[in-house]
């Protein structure tokens, strides 16, 4: 989701709401799967009124919205309507790799300097850092392209004409 997006979101999020057909129609056109309705209606971009109210407290039986419902919920919007995941994987990846590689260069300037021996540990842990980091990286990396196809895939309207004038259906 674009922070655009985002600067009506309420603090709290929505409990309730109302949509029109145009909205409707538009929403039965989009192919999503796993996707929260909310994140689908703010990315269309219709605008928004709220009607602000006090919710009081349930008064009969208990929510079947449960914590592990959204948990599930939170993170298919995110995978859906974010590509964080995957730049989070490349800097984890990136941050791996040189953190693995100034071990590398720590450990020829104590075996150097301080002719300490080096048995294998420093050996395997450098390698194991450095290579860990370039393959996340390049996991990253991948993942980014395949979000990229995927957003070209799922054939979402880039904007929503709000009126036709002079045209013929």
């Amino acid at each position: 989701m674009c922070s655009s997006d985002l600067k009506d979101m309420p603090k709290y999020g929505y409990d309730l709401f109302l949509i029109d057909k145009e909205v409707v129609t538009a929403l039965s056109s989009q192919k999503l799967n796993n996707v929260g309705l909310i994140g689908q209606i703010l990315q269309m971009g219709y605008r928004r009124k709220f009607v602000f109210y006090v919710r009081k407290a349930r008064e009969i039986g208990e929510s079947q919205f449960t914590f592990g419902k959204r948990i599930k919920l939170a993170v298919d919007n995110l995978v859906n309507f974010s590509y964080i995941p995957l730049r989070l994987i490349s800097i984890i990846g990136i941050i791996s790799s040189i953190m693995g590689f100034m071990f590398g260069i720590f450990s020829i300037f104590v075996r150097i300097f301080y002719k300490v021996p080096i048995k294998g540990y420093s050996t395997t842990v450098v390698l194991i850092s450095f290579f860990s980091g370039l393959i996340l990286f390049s996991l990253g990396t991948i993942g980014e392209y395949i979000w990229r196809i995927l957003d070209v895939a799922k054939n979402n309207a880039e904007f929503l004409v709000e009126e036709k004038i002079g045209f013929y259906e």
